[in-house]
């Protein structure tokens, strides 16, 4: 079991779903994209202009800047209500780096680079499910040592 000073890599190996960065091009149209989000069952995904990551799209760019502005999500181009200057983090930054990070920025998902490229996103769940793990191992462990009888 990992412990607190583990690296975002940690997180991503304990994690149940998949691993890779999903993606949808920056001409998709908004509802193409949240389609891509639905079937995937994730709630970010980034946006390319061909292999390059020019932004990320959210469900909260969805209730933002589609549906409270009226906007059509039939015409509407993902790379027109994206969130742009993508925020991410290193797989070898620790868990502790990459929730302050989410915390500063008010992110419920980042994108997490390995060697520069944006290999996958990792969400808030994904940090609070593997910090639980964490300090559920570390309760057993302490409780086992302190009903251990005391060696004579």
């Amino acid at each position: 079991m990992e412990f607190p000073g583990a690296t975002v890599a940690a997180v991503i190996a304990k994690r149940s779903s998949c691993v890779c960065a999903y993606s949808v091009a920056a001409t998709a149209s908004v509802e193409c994209a949240v389609s891509a989000m639905n079937a995937k069952h994730i709630g970010c995904i980034l946006v390319k202009h061909g292999i390059e990551a020019v932004g990320v799209f959210t469900e909260r760019d969805v209730l933002t800047r589609v549906i409270c502005a009226h906007r059509d999500p039939q015409r509407t181009r993902v790379s027109e209500v994206m969130t742009r200057g993508i925020v991410s983090i290193s797989t070898q930054a620790r868990v502790e780096s990459a929730l302050e990070l989410m915390v500063h920025h008010h992110l419920r998902h980042l994108p997490i680079r390995n060697e520069g490229k944006i290999v996958t996103v990792i969400s808030a769940g994904d940090i609070t499910g593997w910090l639980f793990r964490v300090h559920k191992y570390q309760a057993e462990n302490l409780l086992e040592y302190i009903l251990t009888d005391y060696p004579q």
